[in-house]
């Protein structure tokens, strides 16, 4: 006669069977959901909650977060207001012998653009603090953060000169180094592997192309239009029919031009002197990128693109 095992048996075997193999993945290092340590991070611990951060996307200039968020009217209208959250991605550590902690602040400024900014903190015998607070820029995507070495990591995405406003597919890595409490950032030899020397270097100027209006102008002619930073912090200038000069402004990735004398000869009615020329005065970074230089406008209003 055949033996027939109870169910009240065969159900207590079969929960034996499942602790056996929650016990053998946890040893074996198998990711499993009942046996995988949750891991810490800096979100759940909430220490940036609480914590006054200046920033000016607000109007009072002070952001508290409660939660990861913070809310602030930018006007009596109802629908005008700035919302700023804690992003996703945080990290923890130390720098030199100092505790830190690094995230992300996103501000939505409630006129469609959004902005990123790294917020360093670090511990004293108060409690956490905020130290330094630097852009990261508008429309970028964070890929990660982290602390390596004495240095705060982050991988994104930023918006090309080419990228349409929806989407940002450049990807680079920004690394800074602490000093006196603020971040710097570090250039890299991949910054300029491929690259000329950004001083004495004849700059022509190719095309620009505008954000607010999605429209691009483009040179009819790059050595009518150039530009030429010299070692002496002269700025030597070639605007079509007109030569400009002045002085220039660089410190690290950031870009400023005065523009102090220029001739005023007429140029042909379909010149873009005055255009370059203005376009010049509100420089405010610049980057290389395929054997080119882009220099970015103030408010990333618009991109320059220069060749050599």
């Amino acid at each position: 006669m055949p033996v027939i095992q109870s169910k009240r048996f065969f159900h207590k075997d079969r929960i034996i069977n499942l602790y056996l193999f929650i016990l053998i993945c946890c040893l074996t290092g198998i990711e499993f959901a009942a046996c995988t340590p949750v891991k810490s991070d800096v979100r759940h611990l909430s220490i940036f909650d609480g914590i006054s951060f200046k920033s000016g996307r607000v109007p009072s200039g002070i952001v508290r977060l409660v939660n990861g968020e913070y809310r602030e009217k930018s006007s009596s209208a109802e629908s005008d207001e700035t919302i700023v959250h804690l992003d996703k991605h945080t990290a923890a550590g130390k720098i030199g012998q100092t505790d830190i902690a690094v995230a992300v602040l996103v501000s939505n400024v409630g006129t469609g653009e959004v902005y990123y900014d790294l917020v360093l903190m670090k511990k004293t015998g108060a409690g956490w603090e905020q130290s330094d607070l630097v852009e990261l820029g508008d429309r970028v995507k964070i890929q990660s953060l982290a602390i390596v070495e004495d240095e705060i990591v982050v991988e994104l995405k930023v918006h090309g000169p080419y990228d349409r406003e929806c989407c940002s597919t450049l990807e680079t890595v920004y690394r800074y180094f602490v000093s006196d409490g603020r971040m710097v950032r570090k250039l890299g030899p991949a910054d300029f592997s491929f690259m000329p020397e950004l001083l004495e270097t004849l700059w022509k100027w190719q095309e620009t192309y505008y954000k607010k209006s999605d429209t691009y102008v483009q040179s009819y002619d790059p050595n009518a239009y150039t530009i030429q930073l010299k070692k002496d912090g002269g700025l030597n200038v070639r605007a079509d029919c007109n030569m400009a000069g002045g002085k220039y402004v660089l410190n690290g990735e950031y870009l400023n031009f005065q523009i102090t004398h220029s001739t005023m000869a007429a140029c042909p009615p379909e010149s873009l002197s005055e255009k370059f020329l203005a376009d010049l005065k509100l420089v405010d970074r610049y980057y290389f990128k395929s054997r080119k230089l882009y220099v970015v406008l103030k408010g990333d209003s618009g991109v320059m693109v220069f060749s050599f």
